[in-house]
């Protein structure tokens, strides 16, 4: 009977902990799209007034948003930026904005107000089939400000391999030229994937390419974030990653992790070796223990 519980524990574990990674993950972009709205704990304890089924379900949402912006007033992000732009008077003679199919609230409020006084050009993909729907509602929304829609005529000939794929990407096949303007890349792994990756962008580096101006762009942040953030920093290659790290990635959040676990267990030596050698001691503690090290050696 002990076997059983045991396998049954074993396996609701990781369960809960999925479950709750995955409200967890599901809680911050909800927050995030309302903070991204410009929306203040006060507007939206207001608009979830009667919206649940629970009376309490929003009143513990408005407490958690307001906790969460006081938790963090001391910080910004992209998103307080667009918050806080002051576009009076305009830096710019012109805008031309490239490709928000669904922009966020703040960005498209930005956009706007800046739209109100000087020209801004907004370019957004055409492929005249049903992927279009992708941006029609951006599109009525730009329509309802009195923005005029031009569609750009595509060149006869492509002149270049990315130009071809561009223009024909969702039709049917045809040879393009052949040059370097695009490449594709093949791996086994993630791993190996974001190395060539890494190597292609030292490549452009040295032929005079910015790194400021490399964007490398993926699907599943789970699995390509940390490899890129580990293999880049190897490499040498300065990373801005949009969407951040997680603590738990940190030094400083696996040592957290570490002696959170530490303090529920049992001491065991394993555990204590493992904190310490992740742990980055005060100078004095490693002078008043000279010869400290907390790694495993061998010993003959």
């Amino acid at each position: 009977m002990a076997t059983g519980l045991n396998c049954i524990t074993g396996r609701v574990a990781p369960l809960e902990a999925e479950l709750a990674r995955r409200i967890a993950d599901a809680l911050h972009r909800t927050i995030r799209e309302v903070r991204q709205a410009g929306i203040g704990p006060d507007e939206l304890r207001a608009g979830l007034d009667g919206a649940c089924e629970a009376p309490t379900k929003a009143e513990a949402l408005a407490a958690i948003y307001e906790r969460f912006l006081a938790a963090r007033a001391d910080f910004y992000g992209p998103d307080d930026c667009l918050l806080a732009a002051d576009v009076d008077p305009p830096p710019w003679a012109a805008l031309h904005v490239v490709g928000p199919t669904d922009p966020p609230a703040a960005l498209e409020r930005l956009l706007l107000d800046i739209a109100g006084r000087i020209g801004v050009s907004v370019y957004l993909p055409e492929y005249g089939t049903e992927a279009d729907e992708a941006t029609a509602a951006f599109r009525d929304r730009l329509a309802a400000t009195g923005a005029e829609q031009t569609a750009a005529e595509p060149p006869d000939e492509p002149g270049s391999g990315l130009a071809h794929v561009q223009a024909n990407l969702l039709g049917p096949p045809a040879a393009g030229p052949a040059d370097d303007s695009l490449r594709l890349l093949s791996a086994p792994d993630p791993a190996r994937e974001v190395r060539k990756v890494a190597r292609t962008c030292l490549r452009w580096a040295d032929a005079g390419l910015a790194f400021h101006e490399i964007a490398i762009v993926y699907r599943h942040a789970d699995t390509y974030r940390a490899i890129i953030e580990s293999v880049f920093n190897e490499a040498g290659i300065p990373l801005y990653l949009h969407e951040g790290s997680p603590l738990i990635e940190r030094p400083l959040g696996r040592r957290i992790a570490a002696l959170l676990q530490l303090a529920g267990g049992r001491y065991d030596r394993r555990a204590i070796v493992d904190f310490l050698a992740d742990s980055d001691l005060p100078e004095e503690t490693r002078e008043r223990f000279e010869g400290f090290n907390p790694s495993p050696v061998a010993r003959s």
